[in-house]
């Protein structure tokens, strides 16, 4: 068994090169793994997945660049694309962090959840999370960093997904547009209510202050979405609509860790 991955920045190729490195030890037989990244994709990245055993193959920044490397390794290889954004078992499996912050907020809180803020790059969380929970009450909300990184807002306004995405964001995570199945689902208001978008400086005060006062570091594409629910003012109007005390889930992943909050 081995793999190919469209992977975007890092994150899910270092999280896929270490279950198939889990995996390999249990059965006592390597499982390699190809994961295709970007240019600009984080170095520390590039080294956490290659540490882990991962063949890295680094293409163009742009999804077709990426496409075609990816396409070009299962030819030779006989691979099996695993996909953090186009593969629906992965979207619907990354869905299950809308159901658990949702019963951690009743269960800790005693509370029902209003919404949930999710970073969205690819957009394999911020989809899986939306058919999660589209039979229930709660909002979904995709959060972005501008200057061009805010693909998925932009695509929403024009109803086109966009194919490619150049960004010196510091949110490097989320430097990469929306793949084609998280985008099917994302487009559609019955699973995502909207995307909203913040700058880098918004996104150093908000890592800031996790760290201050969570004590927890967490990556600049982590921030994104607590730096919606601080500074974007459309947001903000959002909350203030609601005449009523909002219980806003917002997600951390990125950095090969996930943790879920829940703020008032």
């Amino acid at each position: 068994m081995s793999y190919a991955d469209d992977n975007h920045t890092g994150n899910h190729a270092t999280a896929l090169a270490s279950a198939a490195n889990s995996l390999s030890k249990v059965i006592n037989h390597e499982i390699p793994v190809f994961v295709v990244m970007p240019l600009n994709a984080s170095s520390l990245k590039v080294r956490n997945a290659a540490a882990l055993g991962a063949r890295v193959i680094r293409s163009g920044n742009s999804w077709r660049e990426r496409e075609a490397a990816v396409e070009s390794l299962i030819a030779a290889y006989g691979l099996t694309l695993v996909s953090s954004s186009d593969d629906n078992n992965i979207i619907l499996g990354q869905g299950t962090v809308g159901i658990e912050i949702m019963q951690q907020v009743e269960a800790s809180f005693g509370a029902k959840l209003d919404c949930v803020v999710l970073p969205c790059g690819g957009g394999g969380l911020l989809s899986g999370v939306g058919v999660a929970l589209s039979s229930e009450p709660i909002k979904v909300f995709g959060a972005e960093p501008q200057d061009g990184a805010d693909d998925g807002f932009r695509a929403l306004v024009s109803g086109e997904r966009i194919e490619r995405v150049t960004s010196g964001t510091i949110a490097d995570g989320l430097r990469c547009p929306i793949g084609k199945s998280a985008w099917q689902i994302i487009k559609q208001p019955t699973y995502v209510d909207g995307i909203f978008t913040v700058s880098d400086a918004d996104i150093c005060s908000t890592m800031q202050l996790v760290d201050e006062t969570m004590a927890m570091v967490i990556e600049p594409s982590a921030a994104v979405p607590l730096a919606v629910v601080l500074f974007n003012k459309d947001f903000r109007r959002y909350a203030a609509r609601q005449n009523r005390r909002l219980h806003v889930g917002v997600v951390f992943s990125g950095g090969n860790f996930l943790k879920t909050t829940a703020i008032g």
